[in-house]
């Protein structure tokens, strides 16, 4: 897979940047909303690599 198509968010779940639709934040965890409506968990682990620099 060519590199910047998609990102690790846990050791179980790697998705498209394409299809990330949100992201939601429910007491101390966060989860990519896709455009489907599935919602998967992110990784502490990973939070610095999925989500956007603000």
């Amino acid at each position: 897979m060519p590199e910047g198509l998609g990102v690790r968010i846990h050791r179980s779940h790697w998705v498209a940047r394409s299809e990330i639709a949100d992201f939601v934040a429910q007491d101390d965890k966060v989860f990519v909303q896709l455009k489907d409506g599935v919602q998967l968990p992110i990784s502490k682990q990973y939070r610095l690599d999925v989500l956007p620099n603000d």
